[in-house]
């Protein structure tokens, strides 16, 4: 019983959820692809600097610290989309068409993203089935609003709508994936596991 709850949980966050971001991306905001993914940074840029940047000051890291952490981490993500980009503009070269390499970044860090997304639901399943749709509730809420995120950035790529479905729904469905081998995984290990 509990294994079939955690699929349908995980089918509900990882899949059900696709759909209903596509419904939105792919009908009105498809026209917006690029001005939404300008917007999304600086959403994500904003949220940075007055919410996480604070609380790291407020838990007691090194302003010094923090400033070399953030900097760090500005360069290495520059430099790892830079090394894609260099990466497979060889293809074009050599007259190969191919899609941008941040749909592949898109669809394996959204799968891997559910994939741990399916083994939190397991746990929780494990724990307390209320819980655990209490989990999958939120799960579900969190994932539409990235599942259009991750619409736009594919449509902006140039991806078909049909194909930008589909791989976001491959990629949610690593979600069901994560649930169950977390369910094989976990529920032996009961002791570890905290009661409520």
């Amino acid at each position: 019983m509990t294994l079939l709850q955690i699929i349908l949980a995980t089918l509900i966050g990882g899949v059900f959820s696709v759909f209903l971001a596509a419904t939105v991306a792919l009908t009105f905001l498809a026209k917006f692809a690029n001005r939404i993914v300008a917007f999304a940074v600086g959403v994500l840029l904003g949220f940075a600097f007055t919410d996480l940047l604070p609380e790291a000051i407020h838990l007691g890291l090194d302003i010094t610290t923090l400033g070399w952490v953030l900097i760090g981490g500005i360069m290495g993500f520059f430099l790892l989309e830079k090394l894609a980009l260099w990466r497979h503009d060889h293809a074009t070269e050599l007259g190969h068409t191919q899609e941008k390499p941040i749909v592949a970044m898109i669809v394996i860090g959204d799968g891997m993203h559910n994939f741990v997304d399916g083994i939190l639901l397991a746990a929780t399943f494990l724990t307390d089935w209320t819980l655990g749709w209490a989990a999958a509730i939120a799960i579900t809420a969190h994932e539409i609003p990235q599942e259009i995120s991750d619409f736009m950035v594919l449509l902006n790529a140039g991806v078909s709508k049909m194909k930008a479905l589909f791989l976001n729904a491959i990629s949610g469905a690593a979600m069901t994936l994560g649930g169950v081998i977390g369910w094989m995984s976990l529920s032996n290990a009961h002791a570890a596991i905290p009661s409520y």
